[in-house]
């Protein structure tokens, strides 16, 4: 226990006079008496008049005061202090040690009402509490202040900040406390720290400028990136906010969009403190104070550096070709139709030119897909190399390229463009030493003549491209209306041609092969038929019978060959094997395509059909041209050996209209060489009445050479010999009169076949025959 004395000098340090306290009970207290000589006691009235005033500020603080009797009692609450016992949960203290003890469990006070202090502390932070009091009891501490954990009944955050000094109450020592509920507050303190801390961590950079620009935040990431810290720069420094790179004309718009209130977003460069350029996302965003008024000024500045480069990225992969540079099919449309555009506004025409590289896959399969590559990269160099500065060379896929010419007079401007991209791919490719010529097909079509919108023109450019490519490769062909009719056929042709196996359209005819020289049966060859009235008209031809020029370079090209093929060796195989039973057994000739040989599994296929029909290899002989040893895959070559291996002969079809070369005929087992029909069509032998001499007896070794086509006489020459220097028989198609005949008799040629001899018949005629057939010209 403490003296009067004691307590009264400390409660003077407090800042109260001796004497009972103004807080003493209504009626127990006395006047004070003046401490300084000579002045006037203060009345009765006045004292009680003062006190009732200073009671009521008391129980009118916003803040609770409770008086506390050493043993714990509370004497005093005012009503903050009474609320907080209302939102508190009212159980027991836990002593720590006796003084705490004495505070918390004491004796309560006569008002039931007020419990012990503790009731309103959480229960972890009562020792706490507990200690600071004693403290305060013992004299260790003149006053102290603590923020705890509180209780609230309904289970809620808490926060009290406790303020205890030792007081006299009716000349007794009490404890007076004050206390704050500061749960709003805390947690906004924890909040800001929460958000303070996240800042911190932040990937991005943060500035926090003033409304004048002076800095007065960075965190740690803006540090990093830009080595400068808070205190390194003094006075306004608005530019922090944005970038020290960008120009002042942008600064002074960025500066005048915020200061007017509103917030700024976009993209600037900034310098790292390595010297290093990097794209930053910066947000600049105003911050108002109370008033609305603009109060500081935050930026947050994310590096997006790679995001560009992936943005960029992925902007060139949709608009461009990655081999090439060039114009993707994408952007090449959106450039037609922007010229086309210009072109309807300015009223001049634009127009299209789509490139397709001849025999291009046979570089692929010879050379590889490397070199193929390498290959569109030299040509994408040279037609941006040779075309004008306006022309928007693309690459469409694959070996197929485009030029969109955005202002042309008239169509006939597109010569010299032609001729330019001619020019540009006509010289030898040299890649890793080795030469590679290239010619191109080429395809016009011209706005508006020939289309009012970018998907017509390319539509008719392709279909004049197509036309170009039919027409021998190697050419230009501009878009006409017939072309668009022959585009519109060939679609019919296809829908119909998808279905002629399923509905038994196809059918097979046969021509003889014969000995030049005794005109004995050597062979016959099979030759295909389509009989659909409707296809056949549609191409324009008489009767129900589609020509095999109009459908089988369509089954090419959609791939429909293929199962064509495996049905017109299975027929012909069994139509030979019928005639073998009654005695006939020529050698049949089939016509194999290259995509046959593309195919997997041919080689196999032959073997089972032979075997299934009876027949030996030697009873078959290939017909292929010379695209399909030009391609020279491993592929072709293994399966042609096989071939040979076997037995089955090998004939070059057309032979003198492709590019005809003697390493074919020297690397691949070649057993024949067949004269196309162009050539033959010019050879005449004729006698002195300018009649054709010794038809009826089969040609004359005295016939003399009339000089009718020099050169087509000299290069059917050339090639006898050379068929016949190689060891290669050599047959002569399209042999129509015997004055051709006769020529060829004498310069050699081994076999011959055409409508000399009769017309093509189908198989039934054959057997119908009982083997004399003689192949009439009627038939």
């Amino acid at each position: 226990m403490y003296s009067a004395n004691r307590i009264r000098r400390r409660y003077a340090r407090w800042g109260h006079g001796g004497g009972r306290s103004g807080l003493g009970p209504a009626g127990g207290g006395r006047p004070p008496r003046s401490n300084r000589g000579g002045e006037e006691e203060v009345g009765v009235d006045g004292l009680a008049g003062g006190e009732r005033r200073f009671r009521r500020l008391v129980e009118d603080a916003v803040h609770g005061i409770l008086m506390v009797r050493p043993d714990g009692r509370v004497i005093f609450a005012n009503a903050a202090a009474r609320r907080l016992y209302r939102a508190a949960q009212g159980t027991a203290p836990i002593p720590v040690d006796r003084a705490a003890a004495a505070i918390g469990a004491g004796e309560r006070a006569a008002d039931p009402g007020l419990p012990p202090l503790s009731a309103l502390v959480a229960t972890e932070a009562w020792p706490q509490v507990a200690a600071r009091l004693t403290a305060c009891l013992d004299g260790r501490v003149d006053a102290e202040t603590l923020r705890v954990p509180g209780r609230r009944r309904d289970g809620g955050p808490a926060a009290l900040e406790i303020c205890v000094g030792l007081v006299a109450w009716d000349d007794r020592p009490a404890l007076h406390v004050s206390l704050i509920d500061v749960s709003a507050r805390a947690a906004v303190e924890v909040r800001l720290r929460m958000l303070s801390q996240a800042i911190e961590q932040l990937p991005a950079a943060v500035v926090i400028a003033d409304h004048a620009g002076r800095v007065e935040y960075v965190n740690a990431r803006f540090t990093e990136v830009s080595g400068l810290r808070l205190g390194e720069f003094a006075g306004p420094a608005p530019r922090l906010l944005t970038s020290p790179l960008i120009g002042d004309h942008q600064f002074a718009d960025i500066w005048a969009t915020i200061t007017a209130g509103r917030p700024w977003r976009g993209d600037l460069l900034g310098e790292t403190q390595t010297g290093d350029h990097i794209w930053e996302r910066t947000s600049i965003s105003p911050i108002l104070d109370t008033d609305d008024r603009i109060s500081h000024f935050v930026a947050v500045k994310e590096d997006v550096t790679l995001r560009k480069a992936y943005e960029q990225q992925l902007l060139f992969q949709a608009n461009f070709d990655p081999l090439t540079g060039l114009p993707n099919w994408a952007l090449a449309q959106d450039r037609l139709g922007q010229a086309i555009s210009q072109a309807r506004r300015h009223g001049h025409s634009s127009g299209l030119m789509v490139i397709d590289l001849d025999h291009f896959q046979r570089i692929n399969e010879s050379a590889g897909h490397g070199t193929g590559d390498r290959l569109l990269v030299e040509v994408g160099r040279r037609l941006r190399a040779r075309l004008p500065d306006e022309a928007t060379v693309a690459r469409l896929g694959g070996d197929e390229f485009a030029v969109i010419v955005p202002r042309v007079g008239a169509a006939r401007d597109f010569d010299p463009l032609a001729a330019a991209v001619g020019a540009a791919i006509e010289p030898a490719v040299t890649i890793d030493d080795r030469e590679y010529f290239i010619t191109a097909s080429i395809g016009i079509a011209v706005f508006p003549d020939d289309g009012d919108a970018a998907p017509v023109l390319i539509s008719r450019a392709d279909a004049a491209l197509m036309q170009a490519k039919r027409g021998g490769r190697g050419t230009v062909r501009f878009y006409t209306r017939e072309i668009d009719r022959r585009a519109r056929e060939l679609v019919r042709v296809d829908r119909h041609l998808h279905h002629a196996l399923e509905r038994d359209e196809l059918t097979l005819v046969y021509q003889p092969i014969r000995d030049a020289a005794t005109l004995a049966l050597v062979g016959v060859e099979a030759l295909l038929r389509w009989h659909n009235a409707a296809v056949a008209e549609v191409c324009g031809v008489a009767g129900h019978v589609v020509p095999p020029d109009r459908f089988i370079p369509l089954a090419e090209d959609n791939g429909l060959i293929v199962p064509i093929g495996h049905w017109v060796l299975d027929t012909a195989c069994r139509d030979l094997a019928a005639w073998s039973r009654i005695g006939l057994k020529p050698r049949l000739s089939v016509n194999v395509s290259s995509r046959q040989f593309a195919a997997a599994g041919l080689v196999v296929e032959v073997e089972r059909t032979l075997a299934r029909h009876g027949l030996a290899p030697t009873d078959l002989e290939f017909e292929i041209t010379e695209r399909l040893l030009m391609a020279e895959t491993a592929e072709t070559r293994a399966a042609l050996d096989s071939f040979s291996q076997l037995g089955i002969g090998l004939a070059i079809d057309d032979f003198g209209t492709g590019f005809s070369s003697l390493k074919y005929l020297h690397r691949f087992p070649v057993t024949a060489l067949k004269i196309d029909r162009s050539f033959v069509a010019g050879l005449r032998v004729a006698g002195a009445d300018g009649a054709p001499a010794n038809a009826a007896a089969g040609g004359s070794t005295g016939a003399r050479r009339a000089p009718a086509d020099g050169d087509t006489a000299a290069l059917i020459e050339a090639t006898i010999t050379l068929g016949h220097g190689l060891g290669i028989a050599v047959v002569a198609e399209g042999v129509e009169r015997p004055d051709q005949l006769a020529a060829l008799r004498g310069r050699g040629c081994d076999l011959v076949q055409g409508f000399l001899f009769g017309r093509p018949v189908p198989a039934a005629t054959v057997a119908a025959s009982g083997g004399q057939i003689t192949w009439s010209t009627q038939s």
